[in-house]
């Protein structure tokens, strides 16, 4: 009897905890359209987080201003505490395995169009409004706009 009490709530034990990580796998895409450091570095830093928890998807989504993070020669302020820069969040995010794209009005309507594919930091692609909406359009997607 109490071998069978035990391997009952072992089970139980078991099955609560495989609920709870389920529970933990989500998806989450970050829009970013700031142009205001400490905002970028709050998504990007949340983004990390994010992407460090086993089970997470993160999806990171540059439009705007924030657009130039994702240009290779741009290189941003560094932020205390940690003193590194936002871009410098977006590549850690990256090494987390999120996802980071680039809106694609970005490139056709920089400044003077300035900028090319070319001049994307390497792992960065551009989004287009089907692929977006394929990425919120899931189960269990969190989408958070900064």
């Amino acid at each position: 009897m109490k071998t069978s009490l035990m391997t009952l709530v072992a089970g139980l034990l078991l099955a609560a905890a495989s609920v709870a990580i389920a529970d933990n796998d989500h998806t989450y895409v970050i829009t970013l359209n700031s142009d205001e450091e400490q905002t970028q570095g709050m998504a990007l830093e949340l983004a990390t987080a994010l992407a460090r928890e086993e089970g997470n998807t993160v999806h990171i989504v540059l439009c705007g201003d924030a657009g130039e993070l994702a240009i290779e020669r741009n290189i941003p302020p560094s932020l205390e505490p940690r003193s590194v820069s936002p871009k410098e969040m977006m590549m850690e995010a990256m090494t987390f395995e999120a996802e980071v794209y680039l809106c694609h009005f970005f490139l056709p309507n920089s400044r003077a169009r300035q900028y090319e594919e070319t001049d994307l930091e390497e792992g960065i692609t551009q989004i287009n409004s089907t692929r977006l909406a394929e990425l919120v359009s899931g189960e269990n997607i969190r989408v958070l706009g900064f």
